[in-house]
């Protein structure tokens, strides 16, 4: 029997057992029940896992003596104590003809017939007919389960394109139940609900997106900010018991991800469910974007914009699973710490370069992408076994960049050219952007156009293939209300240069620094605040990017005269070398924007 949250146990158990005995024929007697608790759908290998405990409340003519696992174990032994099994009707065995089958041979194997109540009896013990109609049963009593998720797939998929929300409210959004649509389940007191935002929690998500697209910040960094400012940023409900109520990266991260906030409501993002079968550990799998269920229009007050959502997704701080400090590893064998670990990529595979010693030279070197036979994999096939990149070479290219673009006296005019020369590049790179979305967008209207006159030319009576072109039709409907999304969020787009806040430039000091002389932990303090990316385009070339967003500009101030006292200090004479540079001893006011170099 199914559930037992999804049907009444006493009277799906009398009933069955009521079967079974009208069906006994003279001198037969039931003398062992076995019972299983649990979807019919379970794998074959999860079945059996209830008690009798869970029977413990009801009133039968029979006690439980183990499930279906056990009645094989016993059919198996030679003093089993029982010639036949007998079942209201086969498929209650298992909603899966696979399941119902392998049960019928195993108990043949030990010489023990199975027989349903519902089947005709045959005097003459001919099987061949029973069997045809058996396995008819069978096959629709799956077909039958089948259909019903699939009916239950497509109420939950027009629940969802009205507009109204499954599951608990996320942040940021208050929950207003409506009366239900449908009279019956009205007046059972059923309700619908649908989304509102919550005045304090909706600005927090909006604030949490600025400091990730525009910021740059990390999970982490976004959930120490909220953390020290609780009345500011109240905390989400915990759902168990975690001791103090606080903000964590993990939660960031999901609430980040959650693309209720642009207004849409949106559905199956993950399921707990493997194929057709029913796990009983469940384990939640995410799926990929294209099978999600987005409502075509908004249906609830967006705390953020579609662009900004989905810049969020492409956000990533290069530098994942990499530990922030200056510390050295933990592994035993480690023995050297690495200035720039972390924010330099392989020209190969793009992937983050480490750090190395060969005869006291320091190098940042990459072996691609590998599997666990250390064989590379199909994302860089063509990687060469080990590629080496001398550290000091890097670290001046940096250090040169850093002195001209950031500390410089000819900064300012250094990124008014750059700035000069980027609407152009912009332009063509947005143009060639929408103008590939459009592409996609008529081929996707294509294809669906194609599917319904395939859909229209089908036969009826093919429902498996029908039910393919349906659910083809409605992964391209997905993609392209996604593409058509896009199209619009690029057609909206300004496409003149983005506004760029030059006068943070003017927070930093002017003078100079020396990164090989430099403690690695103010370096890393530095590229930090710089926000400093090495993307090597080749084994000699590369491109440094540098961002100045935040505080970035006041700590990488701070950060330079730290560099001038630790230089100071470590002088052969007490004469500061540059004392025209360190007038200005104050912490520079911070600007909020963005200033790319």
């Amino acid at each position: 029997m199914s559930a037992k949250d999804l049907q009444n146990l006493q009277a799906s158990l009398l009933r069955q057992i009521r079967s079974c005995e009208a069906r006994l024929l003279p001198g037969m007697i039931i003398k062992y029940v076995y019972i299983d608790i649990e979807s019919g759908r379970m794998d074959f290998e999860d079945r059996s896992q209830g008690t009798n405990d869970d029977l413990a409340h009801l009133d039968l003519p029979y006690q439980r003596d183990g499930g279906l696992h056990d009645m094989l174990e016993q059919a198996a032994r030679k003093d089993r104590g029982f010639d036949m099994v007998i079942c209201e009707s086969a498929d209650r065995l298992a909603r899966l003809t696979y399941v119902n089958v392998k049960v019928e041979h195993e108990l043949q194997r030990c010489g023990v017939e199975l027989i349903a109540a519902d089947e005709p009896q045959d005097s003459v013990g001919r099987k061949a007919t029973k069997i045809l109609l058996r396995r008819v049963k069978q096959a629709f009593g799956e077909m039958y389960a089948i259909q019903a998720m699939e009916l239950a797939w497509e109420g939950t998929r027009e629940h969802t394109m009205a507009g109204y929300n499954i599951g608990r409210a996320p942040y940021g959004y208050l929950p207003a139940r409506e009366r239900h649509p449908a009279p019956a389940r009205a007046a059972q007191g059923a309700t619908k609900t649908r989304l509102v935002a919550d005045p304090q929690r909706g600005e927090v998500i909006t604030e949490m997106f600025v400091l990730r697209v525009h910021d740059g910040m990390t999970f982490r960094q976004i959930a120490e900010r909220f953390n020290a400012d609780p009345d500011r940023y109240p905390p989400p409900v915990a759902t168990r018991e975690e001791g103090e109520r606080r903000w964590r990266w993990p939660v960031v991260r999901d609430m980040l991800g959650n693309p209720k906030y642009t207004g849409h409501m949106v559905w199956n993002r993950s399921t707990y469910r493997e194929g057709l079968t029913v796990r009983r550990k469940k384990r939640k799998k995410q799926l990929h974007p294209s099978q999600w269920v987005w409502s075509p229009q908004i249906t609830h007050e967006p705390l953020i914009d579609l662009h900004t959502y989905r810049q969020a997704q492409m956000m990533e701080s290069g530098r994942a699973g990499s530990r922030t400090g200056n510390e050295p590893n933990t592994h035993p064998a480690t023995k050297h710490t690495y200035s720039l670990r972390s924010y330099v990529r392989c020209p190969e595979c793009h992937r983050r370069m480490v750090g190395k010693d060969n005869n006291g030279r320091r190098y940042l070197t990459c072996r691609g992408p590998r599997n666990s036979d250390d064989q590379l994999t199909d994302r860089a096939p063509q990687h060469p076994g080990t590629v080496y990149i001398r550290e000091e070479s890097i670290l001046a290219a940096v250090n040169d960049v850093i002195n001209r673009r950031v500390f410089g006296p000819e900064r300012a005019q250094l990124l008014a050219e750059q700035l000069a020369a980027a609407p152009a590049a912009l332009h063509a790179q947005h143009l060639a952007a929408l103008e590939a979305a459009q592409r996609r967008l008529a081929d996707i209207e294509r294809r669906q156009r194609s599917l319904t006159l395939d859909l229209e030319d089908a036969d009826p009576a093919d429902r498996a293939w029908r039910d393919q072109l349906r659910n083809r039709h409605r992964e391209l409907e997905t993609e392209r209300l996604d593409v058509a999304d896009r199209i619009g969020a690029l057609q909206a787009k300004i496409l003149d240069s983005p506004q760029q806040d030059t006068e943070l430039l003017d927070t930093i000091p002017t003078t100079e620094i020396n990164l090989a002389e430099m403690p690695i932990e103010l370096q890393r303090q530095l590229y930090d605040a710089l926000r400093l990316q090495v993307i090597m385009t080749s084994r000699t070339a590369a491109t440094i990017k540098i961002t100045l967003a935040g505080d970035g500009p006041a700590e990488a101030a701070i950060i330079a005269r730290q560099d001038q006292q630790f230089a100071f200090d470590n002088a052969d004479t007490a004469v500061d070398p540059h004392p025209h540079k360190r007038a200005d001893a104050g912490r520079p006011r911070m600007r909020r924007g963005r200033c790319p170099s």
